[in-house]
């Protein structure tokens, strides 16, 4: 697998799965990457905990609201770029769905990988961060 495969994939499921659970069907392609953003910006704050508590120290942490400022618009940038801007993401979803269900499960348990492993190593670095 590899990672811009993996990419498109995360954006196809999280699309997949905004279109089933809203009410509405509208624009799930916004909300996907909202949450690619969300996961992005939750991995980076985890580096930035393990870096703060097994390296760096606390006390040259100062005021960090321009740079996450800047980092959330960079992400947003290039998630729209290269998603929406071109449409791009009408041609991965068709892609998508016209997969195989073999092919579909193995990207599933993978993509749910991911995804929980991630939310797991950002309640661990917040664990190790606040001891």
């Amino acid at each position: 697998m590899k990672i811009k495969e993996t990419y498109n994939y995360l954006f196809c499921k999280i699309y997949s799965f905004w279109e089933t659970v809203s009410i509405p069907e509208f624009l799930s392609e916004v909300k996907a990457i909202i949450s690619i953003i969300a996961l992005q910006e939750v991995t980076l704050a985890s580096l930035v905990m393990y870096y703060l508590t097994f390296i760096g120290n606390r006390s040259h942490l100062g005021n960090t609201k321009g740079v996450t400022l800047i980092i959330s618009l960079l992400l947003a940038s290039f998630n729209y770029f290269y998603f929406i801007h071109y449409d791009q993401w009408k041609l991965m979803v068709k892609e998508f769905r016209g997969l195989p269900k073999q092919k579909k499960d193995k990207w599933d348990k993978a993509i749910g990988i991911l995804i929980v492993a991630i939310v797991v190593n950002f309640i661990l670095a917040w664990f190790f961060y606040l001891r």
